[in-house]
């Protein structure tokens, strides 16, 4: 059925770059002169900071003039040396990423990296399980970006690493206002006109606490919502409240929803990890599979895949529906 409000969901979408980077210019600027450079560097910044979408826009225009090739891997889903090594060896060789030993992966690297530039840029580092992989990306004469809502990751590297990675950029906070005109451009781009009015920007504002990512989230789940009930305006209450939405989770629940919002999608075994770090008396592995359980009969949250591939995925249509 054709929507009411919505004119590009692509606009909405977790892995949208918006053709035009409102407000970070200079950091643009600087990366992509890092990248045409070949200058390793180590890039952080909050939650929410608009990291993956400056990261995402400046390899689209690097390509666009330069003929090294740029691959980007998302460590949420990519987190130990041999799936990392085998992301990088399948965007050179689809077919020589076959699961191997990580001797034979960079064996092969290096038979295909022969007379080539390449720049492997790992987003969400501090998911990264086993952080040995940059000193062996590093040992293959490539450069790296590495991305990370934590400056703590860099102390992680090695010492050889560190030494490599001589550029540091931190990438700072939105202001509210800033966040407010992104919002309000990607409901100008992705909303029909008289679907919402700037009133729902500012609510979402109010909820989101400058973080970009989760205020697009909260703007997804409005536009939902109200096509739920077959209107064709949003409204203030299609905003999902925290509160409100939190007071029918348990605290485990509402710290795994709130992790997820915050990423999109996560693997089973990385969301477990960020669980046990942020909640204040996590649980084992088999409560954790039983508030995921809740978490999709709640339809606050869609499951993919089983057992060791699983993957859960926010459900931005019910998230206000608890």
């Amino acid at each position: 059925m054709k929507s009411s409000i919505v004119v590009d969901q692509e606009i909405l979408s977790y892995s949208h770059t918006p053709n035009e980077l409102l407000f970070r210019d200079k950091e643009r600027l600087k990366l992509l002169k890092f990248l045409l450079n070949g200058i390793n560097t180590f890039i952080y910044g909050n939650v929410g900071s608009g990291k993956t979408t400056l990261l995402k826009s400046v390899i689209e225009e690097f390509n666009s003039v330069n003929n090294a090739k740029v691959i980007y891997v998302d460590a949420t889903l990519h987190q130990t040396t041999n799936s990392i090594l085998r992301e990088v060896l399948s965007s050179i060789s689809p077919l020589s990423a076959i699961s191997k030993s990580n001797s034979h992966l960079i064996n092969k690297l290096k038979e295909k990296l022969r007379n080539k530039r390449v720049i492997v840029c790992i987003d969400h580092f501090e998911h990264v399980t086993q952080t040995d992989i940059v000193d062996k990306l590093l040992s293959l004469n490539l450069n790296i970006v590495l991305v990370s809502d934590k400056k703590e990751s860099f102390e992680k590297l090695s010492d050889i690493a560190k030494s490599k990675i001589t550029n540091v950029l931190q990438i700072p906070r939105y202001s509210f206002e800033q966040v407010r005109e992104i919002l309000l451009e990607r409901a100008r781009l992705a909303l029909k006109p008289d679907s919402y009015d700037e009133s729902i920007v500012s609510e979402i504002l109010r909820r989101c606490g400058g973080n970009v990512a989760l205020g697009i989230s909260l703007l997804r789940t409005a536009v939902s919502v109200a096509e739920s009930e077959n209107r064709s305006r949003i409204r203030k209450e299609d905003v999902p409240d925290d509160f409100v939405e939190n007071s029918k989770l348990s605290d485990d629940e509402a710290t795994l929803l709130s992790i997820l919002r915050e990423h999109g999608k996560l693997h089973a075994s990385k969301l477990y990890n960020l669980y046990c770090e942020r909640a204040k008396n996590p649980k084992g592995e088999r409560s954790f599979r039983k508030y995921m359980g809740k978490l999709v009969a709640k339809g606050f949250v869609r499951a993919i895949g089983v057992k060791r591939w699983r993957i859960y995925e926010i459900k931005g249509d019910t998230i206000a529906q608890g």
